[in-house]
């Protein structure tokens, strides 16, 4: 083989590898576009209920001026999306089909962030540029507004919740009530043999009781046991709430403790899963009551070993602490009422942080009243905007008979953040949800 063919085999499977994995080639399958949906003439819909038609009709006059005057030179041909391309329905469905706006908050819109946060090919000004895609954008959106059909009828997707609050203020509605002590709190008083153990790597500090391999366990009024009073202060009285524990168990002998609050009746015994060396949250067993003013929470040795970390306490049954204790799972629920023309029917949902760019929800149920509803193909919507990434819930079709709750799906649904907790605002709409 010569030195010269040698090289011209290479530099030609270096080409083709480039080929396929840039799918310059297309040597598997073309992509298929992803946008809200579209109609019969193949024009992107970009909110439920809006006009098409009117939807390209507004872009026309609003964003598509500003991209075809400012973005030809790339975004006309040869670079995605193709938003100044010189057939407006090729544009209009290229911003939708990348979701690069959004009606509800165009200054979250990805077109004006690219300009206003990355100083992407700005025309004049940035600042001033990305307010002017930004005023087109809302421009854009409000006339989609005064087309979309109004909440009510069925079979349409009109039937609709009311938007949570933002996910920071559901999530402050309940820990605003939740008191957390750590261990290491001038709040928690240890009687011998209990004994703090400071911070270590990743390890938070903790209370125990030496552990000196005795397996045997203390009964609630052994007199020789470590005891750990926490005292916790709540503005009112709360019934019926939680206590959790950050605990760690170094073995399965190692794994339990005795608790109680106010000195109310015997210590009842509290044994959390076994953590493998790891703190984790495990809630106490019981429903618990707190005084107004402080209250305090004995924590007694059970069995020697046996870690605890931080004590929390909250009046939502449904929160499940996490990391620090308040970004957990909280439930959003709404109401059904004004939908359903009677009191008692409710939606429920868990929601928490997946990640930094997306909520997981799960354990969506229907609770019902005094009647058997239907509810056919859910939707989730983001500060009032669906995307068909969202799409776990649209399965569900049931009939739900009265009197109680009915889990309505078994999965669990990543949802995209659109602007955070601090902006995030969750609905739901349905094609059907009727009394039967």
């Amino acid at each position: 083989m010569t030195p010269g063919f040698f090289k011209w085999s290479v530099a030609t499977s270096l080409m083709t590898l480039a080929m396929l994995f840039t799918q310059c080639g297309k040597p598997f399958a073309t992509k298929g576009d992803l946008i809200y949906s579209v109609d019969g003439s193949g024009l992107a819909v970009p909110l439920e209920g809006a006009d098409p038609k009117t939807s390209l009709e507004a872009f026309e006059q609003t964003v598509y001026l500003v991209t075809r005057q400012n973005c030809t030179s790339c975004h006309g041909n040869s670079q995605t999306p193709l938003h100044a391309n010189s057939d407006s329905t090729v544009a209009h469905n290229s911003l939708l089909s990348q979701y690069k706006v959004n009606f509800t908050n165009p200054s979250q819109s990805r077109m004006v962030k690219k300009i206003k946060d990355e100083g992407h090919n700005c025309w004049s000004n940035c600042a001033a540029d990305a307010q002017e895609m930004q005023d087109a954008i809302a421009d854009w959106g409000s006339r989609l507004s005064q087309t979309t059909p109004p909440t009510g009828g069925g079979g349409n997707f009109t039937k609709k919740t009311a938007q949570s609050r933002t996910i920071l203020a559901e999530r402050q509605a309940v820990t605003a009530g939740t008191v957390i002590i750590t261990a290491q709190s001038a709040s928690a008083m240890l009687t011998a043999p209990m004994i703090l153990r400071p911070a270590s790597g990743n390890d938070p500090a903790y209370i125990e009781v030496p552990n000196d391999g005795n397996d045997a366990t203390l009964a609630n009024n052994d007199g020789t046991a470590g005891v750990a009073n926490f005292t916790i202060s709540s503005t009112v009285a709360r019934a019926n709430g939680a206590l959790w524990g950050l605990v760690s168990s170094p073995s399965a002998s190692d794994d339990s403790f005795h608790v109680r609050i106010n000195n109310a009746g015997n210590f009842p015994a509290w044994t959390y899963p076994a953590t493998n060396g790891l703190f984790k949250w495990s809630r106490v067993t019981g429903n618990f009551n707190l005084n107004a003013g402080a209250n305090t929470v004995q924590v007694r040795e059970r069995e020697d070993g046996a870690q605890l970390a931080m004590i929390l306490f909250t009046p939502d049954q449904s929160f499940v602490p996490a990391g620090a204790g308040t970004a957990g799972t909280i439930t959003l629920r709404y109401p059904l009422d004004a939908i359903l023309g009677e009191a008692g029917a409710s939606l429920e949902v868990k929601i928490e942080d997946y990640d930094a760019f997306s909520y997981r929800l799960s354990g969506l149920r229907l609770n019902t009243g005094s009647k058997s509803v239907y509810i056919k193909n859910i939707h989730v919507l983001v500060n009032n905007t669906y995307n068909p990434q969202h799409s776990n819930y649209t399965l569900v079709d049931q009939m739900v008979p009265m009197g109680g709750g009915m889990a309505l799906s078994p999965s669990n649904m990543i949802v995209l953040k659109e602007g955070g907790e601090a902006v995030d605002r969750l609905s739901f709409s349905f094609e059907f949800l009727e009394f039967r």
